[in-house]
């Protein structure tokens, strides 16, 4: 000892709790834990057929006090697809349908179909078909595209990587009617378009060719193409079609109108190429009639004048700045004396940018050419009329007859 310590305190308590309850209770009270302390243990009893009662409790223990909770759409844990694996073990039809219906809508991250796939293949298609339509439904009362992006995934799953059962297409058929809703849900709630559609035509061309809705997909095609600030051509339409060759045969006809379409729209936008500016004019509106303003616009609309500085205070500076912004003018400040001069400068970035549009479209007009002619689609404009798309519709109502 150093002589350095502390002194040596002894703590004494006279209370105490001594907490009781039933074995068979045991899984239950892990339940009110939540499902990070109630998961692993689900896990390690749900395939224990002496213990199946208690593990059927601690399920349904776990999802009474089920929380997960989701930063800016993304859940911090994903343990669905866990407790689904655990309810395939249990065997209880009833505990499934609750968690589909009830928590899978908020806690889905798009890994789960091939084990909902194979929880409905052991449990029956028909008896979960109801939660199936209301793990749909419920996810139109959630306003994250993340979330209806997972739950698209999932369903593509169930229709696409199932078995030939009769009873499993049945039920997906029956399902299917709810995904209408859902993209129209989807489209009031993103009025602006600024959640991505990308990769959503691929699972509806998918998901119901494999069940054979070609009714429900010419539906939401009709509406994909005439909606193009959400589908855009460019990130959306074009990727699908790319995506989607080679051709389904069950989609074709709904796969030539989606091709027709873009190439049409490519083929109108490529008519003409940019035009190159003839001289340095530009037509900017400048509202304000101040003497540094009046200079300005003076200076935008010069033909061959394509430099102009403007030595000021900062707040004179900024106001005639202000007008330039989104323009084809770069401004820069010089710092050489007090005050500073701010020095303008015209450049060609629209007609480049413009150029460049020009060019990739070219690019994808020609691939999309070379798509059709690999997938033997020639007559695809000719074939996507509306009387062909009528046909269609009618050979689809005869096979769901």
């Amino acid at each position: 000892r150093t002589g350095n310590e502390g002194t040596t305190v002894d703590l004494w308590y006279d209370g105490a709790v001594v907490v009781l309850w039933p074995e068979t209770a045991e899984l239950v009270m892990v339940g009110r834990e939540g499902h990070k302390v109630g998961l692993p243990v689900l896990k390690s009893v749900a395939g224990d057929r002496e213990r199946i009662d208690s593990a059927r409790r601690l399920a349904a223990s776990i999802m009474d006090h089920w929380n997960v909770q989701y930063d800016y759409g993304t859940p911090q844990f994903a343990p669905s697809e866990t407790m689904l694996k655990c309810l395939q073990a249990l065997d209880d039809a009833k505990l499934a349908a609750r968690f589909i219906q009830e928590f899978l809508p908020s806690t889905c991250t798009g890994s789960e179909g091939k084990i909902l796939t194979s929880l409905c293949r052991r449990l029956g298609w028909q008896p979960l078909a109801p939660a199936l339509e209301g793990f749909l439904a419920a996810e139109r009362g959630y306003d994250r595209g993340e979330t209806w992006r997972a739950a698209l995934a999932v369903w593509r799953d169930l229709c696409c990587h199932g078995d030939a059962n009769p009873d499993r297409t049945q039920a997906c058929r029956q399902v299917a009617e709810g995904l209408t809703d859902l993209m129209t849900h989807w489209d009031e709630v993103d009025r602006w378009g600024v959640m991505g559609r990308g990769g959503v035509l691929e699972i509806l061309f998918e998901s119901l060719g494999a069940i054979d809705r070609i009714d429900l997909l010419d539906g939401l095609l009709d509406r994909a193409l005439a909606d193009p600030q959400r589908y855009s051509l460019h990130q959306v339409l074009i990727p699908a079609v790319k995506a989607l060759t080679p051709l389904d045969a069950a989609v074709e006809n709904a796969f030539k109108r989606l091709h027709a379409h873009c190439q049409n729209q490519l083929a109108e936008r490529t008519r003409e190429p940019a035009r190159f500016p003839t001289d340095w004019s530009m037509e900017v509106q400048v509202s304000c009639r101040c003497k540094a303003c009046q200079d300005l616009q003076a200076f935008l609309r010069d033909p061959q004048q394509r430099t102009w500085s403007y030595r000021a205070r900062e707040d004179l500076r900024q106001h005639v700045s202000h007008w330039l912004q989104g323009t084809d003018v770069q401004c820069a400040t010089e710092r050489l004396k007090s005050p500073y001069t701010l020095v303008c400068t015209k450049t060609r970035v629209s007609y480049e940018k413009r150029q460049q549009q020009y060019e990739s479209d070219c690019d994808s007009l020609r691939e999309l050419k070379a798509l059709a002619a690999a997938a033997g689609l020639a007559r695809s404009s000719a074939d996507a009329t509306p009387a062909s798309r009528a046909s269609s519709q009618a050979r689809a109502r005869v096979r769901l007859a």
